[in-house]
């Protein structure tokens, strides 16, 4: 924000920064632009993101109700044309669960 509001300013260009602080020029340019255009709450603001490109909510309930019906990663995976590392990921960051197989009591 300070460089962006030197350069703004006419204290400085941006090459001169971008040697100082050992960064691409332009980097330097792109956040002076964006403080120009938006002012310091443009820098501190949260950048869009694309959203779910694969798992999209339909695609997550679908591979639940597999999951739930005992069917495996792979042969989730392979039914829906998915990678098995994308449905692994999903179930290590909590968007998917495996539901806990019912053990028989053995009567012996």
């Amino acid at each position: 924000m300070i460089t962006g509001q030197f350069v703004v300013n006419g204290n400085v260009k941006h090459s001169q920064i971008a040697r100082v602080f050992g960064l691409p020029l332009i980097t330097v340019k792109r956040y002076t632009k964006l403080y120009r255009e938006k002012g310091p709450a443009g820098l501190y603001a949260r950048r869009k993101g694309r959203g779910p490109a694969v798992l999209t909510p339909e695609v997550l309930e679908k591979v639940q109700h597999m999951l739930d019906d005992g069917l495996s990663i792979p042969e989730i995976a392979s039914t829906l044309g998915l990678l098995s590392d994308t449905l692994s990921k999903a179930l290590r960051k909590g968007c998917l669960h495996k539901t806990l197989k019912k053990r028989r009591k053995n009567n012996h």
